[in-house]
């Protein structure tokens, strides 16, 4: 659970943050590549044969093609999201092999049950602190827009206004 959905949620969310979504969606293609890695290193001899690597290599190529308009497209990469993501790939890839050894005399429909209610439990925290957060967020939101009608009786002074802008013609 923690491996394939808790850790890679969190890192993947953060890295979304940063990276334009056809970045991201290249690296998290390098999920196949991790998981025919991890298969010869455990003693699968056949998942780096030539014909699986070029497979691999097309669709990584696809994807590049589909995506490339978001590639370096302002010259900056954000190094630390392409870590996370490429974190989040081990942690999709690893996973399966972890559990297929640890756990193969478990229903696999019991390990999968148990692994989301122990992330859905581990996530309420943070899911109550964005809940509250993002009402505290809202009342500011529309306590700011009250001031700026209030004050400047214009609409159009305050129509352009979005959460965190300054207010050009309202007092503060």
């Amino acid at each position: 659970a923690l491996i394939e959905m808790a850790g890679p949620w969190i890192l993947l969310t953060s890295a979304e943050e940063q990276l334009p979504s056809g970045l991201t969606g290249l690296l998290v293609a390098c999920v196949a590549l991790v998981g025919a890695g991890a298969a010869y290193l455990l003693g699968d001899s056949s998942a780096l044969r030539p014909v699986r690597l070029a497979g691999i290599g097309v669709g990584l190529g696809g994807v590049a093609l589909l995506v490339a308009k978001d590639l370096g497209s302002d010259g900056s990469i954000p190094w630390l999201s392409v870590l996370y993501v490429l974190l989040v790939c081990v942690g999709y890839a690893t996973a399966p092999f972890i559990a297929a050894r640890k756990l193969a005399g478990v229903p696999s429909l019991g390990v999968v049950t148990l692994s989301l209610a122990l992330v859905s439990v581990l996530y309420v925290p943070w899911a109550v602190g964005e809940a509250i957060s993002g009402a505290t967020r809202d009342l500011a939101s529309a306590a700011t827009r009250a001031d700026c009608r209030e004050n400047s009786g214009k609409a159009e002074d305050c129509a352009s206004w979005r959460s965190g802008a300054p207010l050009p013609y309202c007092a503060r």
